[in-house]
């Protein structure tokens, strides 16, 4: 299940920056910073809201995250997996939840290394 979520969280991400790119393209859509794209991404995540320009709360656990004007698709894909995948597993064993948590770090990786 977190291999799968992660790897489908990593795909909507990557979509949505892309079609950012495509919106820009079209002049529907003014990015200054890569991280534009990134916020217009998140805008669209479910389960997210957007608090301010650059900030973005968890609706189920009210963690936030905070994208800055240098951070990377992969770093932000991590945070929302950390706080995605950590509110899935809450149930399980805390040896377990450590050893899903950095499974999901490295699909993310992997994934945009790919």
């Amino acid at each position: 299940m977190v291999r799968s979520n992660t790897r489908g969280m990593c795909r909507v991400l990557l979509v949505n920056c892309l079609a950012a790119q495509e919106e820009q393209k079209k002049g529907q859509f003014f990015a200054k910073y890569y991280s534009d794209y990134i916020i217009f991404a998140m805008q669209s995540r479910a389960g997210w809201k957007q608090i301010d320009d650059n900030t973005f709360e968890h609706n189920k656990t009210n963690k936030q995250i905070k994208i800055s004007i240098d951070d990377s698709l992969v770093n932000v894909a991590k945070k929302v997996a950390k706080v995605e995948i950590n509110y899935q597993i809450l149930d399980s064993p805390q040896t377990e939840k450590i050893e899903l948590l950095n499974e999901s770090q490295k699909i993310v990786e992997h994934f945009f290394n790919k």
